[in-house]
């Protein structure tokens, strides 16, 4: 990764560690929504495990995310994270996961400061 503006970078910082708890309630909370339907629960599951998938994709070969094996460490993660929740039979578990996660690259945002460049070209 090459400098930023440090605006920039906490700006990205901010967004790694605050997307999480969104992400979470979003994808992962409608299994705990259905989980008492025994039914309804494994469509909406496959369907929030997919969604939080694809979320990361949208625009593959622009944030570094276009290979297999990123692909496929999602999908793991995903599966590790909807577990969490199922069993705790809450988002909190899922959530720390996530966050701790998502630290190492807040760090790495907020270490891209270059002080000569004050705004992107």
């Amino acid at each position: 990764m090459g400098p930023t503006p440090r605006t920039h970078g906490i700006a990205r910082a901010t967004i790694t560690l605050t997307g999480p708890c969104g992400e979470e309630v979003l994808f992962r909370g409608i299994a705990l929504t259905v989980a008492s339907q025994a039914s309804a629960l494994g469509p909406l599951v496959l369907l929030g495990a997919v969604a939080f998938v694809a979320s990361h994709h949208v625009s593959p070969g622009t944030n570094g995310r276009a290979s297999d094996r990123a692909l496929l460490t999602e999908i793991f993660a995903s599966a590790v994270l909807l577990i969490l929740t199922l069993l705790s039979e809450s988002l909190y578990p899922a959530l720390l996961a996530h966050l701790l996660n998502n630290v190492p690259a807040a760090v790495l945002q907020l270490q891209r400061e270059n002080k000569g460049r004050l705004s992107m070209p």
